[in-house]
């Protein structure tokens, strides 16, 4: 499972040629993928001695993705436990 989504998420990094050259569907894409962000961010920190204040858009990328991604996994638990419960009770 790694290796067939590692190739397409890092080139939806942007790593391997310019945000500018991307068309814009895939950069709207790239910001739903939690490694674009924190990619992006840890080469600023990095590589190009970026301070904490200057990779704000990333990390709060990070933070709204995280508080999403985990809304819809609340979500699917409970709706997963309720089906179970019905089942149960049905039986």
């Amino acid at each position: 499972m790694i290796l067939p989504l590692g190739l397409p998420l890092f080139f939806l990094a942007n790593l391997s040629w310019p945000v500018e050259a991307t068309p814009p569907a895939l950069a709207w894409l790239a910001k739903l993928v939690p490694s674009t962000p924190g990619i992006n961010a840890m080469v600023k920190l990095n590589e190009m001695g970026a301070c904490l204040s200057e990779v704000v858009p990333e990390l709060t990328n990070l933070a709204l993705l995280a508080a999403v991604y985990g809304v819809l996994a609340l979500r699917v638990t409970h709706n997963g436990t309720e089906m179970t419960r019905e089942r149960r009770a049905a039986d």
